[in-house]
């Protein structure tokens, strides 16, 4: 299935099997968006697109632009994570162990532990490759990249399951659709 016109993304390829559930929802300028995509044979698992709509602050796009630079290592250190803290999201994926110090299960600790963050080139683009765990069980795979005509906008693509073995058996799927993608430039 041709997934097309998706934020940032021209077009991707999804197996037939893993189908909208979020047909009709318009995408508005300015607004937040998500569709999701959800497998036949693997109920408890979704591929989200997602636009945050609210610009970043010029620091943050400053950042994520250096890192995604062709002049930055793959590897992302530590500063650069705590950096990254508002593109990653302040309560999902950049509330981690890194940005947040307090012990992992309370009720102040990260929402998510983050198991790797490197960049990653998707045709001419660079983009975020995040994994890792939320603290309600969800696995997670994604990309996070930028946005809009200055980069100002953060859109992610990401795989999400709360069963170990759909997670799993879902990131071969996840990642052929990646590189199929064709973005809008």
């Amino acid at each position: 299935m041709l997934v097309e016109n998706l934020g940032q993304i021209k077009t991707l390829n999804l197996p037939d099997s893993w189908q909208s559930q979020d047909k009709g929802r318009p995408m508005s300028p300015g607004m937040s968006w998500e569709v999701n995509y959800v497998s036949e044979t693997s109920p408890n698992t979704r591929i989200v697109f997602k636009g945050r709509g609210m610009p970043i602050d010029n620091a943050s796009r400053q950042i994520l632009r250096y890192v995604l630079s062709d002049q930055h290592p793959k590897e992302i250190s530590e500063d650069e994570i705590v950096a990254l803290h508002t593109v990653m999201g302040v309560a999902t994926t950049g509330d981690n162990q890194y940005t947040n110090k307090n012990a992992k299960g309370s009720i102040e600790g990260p929402a998510f532990f983050l198991n790797k963050i490197h960049v990653e080139k998707l045709g001419p683009k660079s983009v975020l490759r995040v994994e890792g765990q939320f603290s309600n069980d969800y696995f997670y795979d994604g990309i996070i990249y930028p946005a809009g005509v200055a980069g100002q906008i953060i859109e992610e693509l990401y795989l999400q399951s709360l069963d170990t073995d759909d997670f799993i058996n879902s990131r071969d799927i996840f990642d052929t659709a990646l590189n199929s993608l064709a973005w809008r430039l």
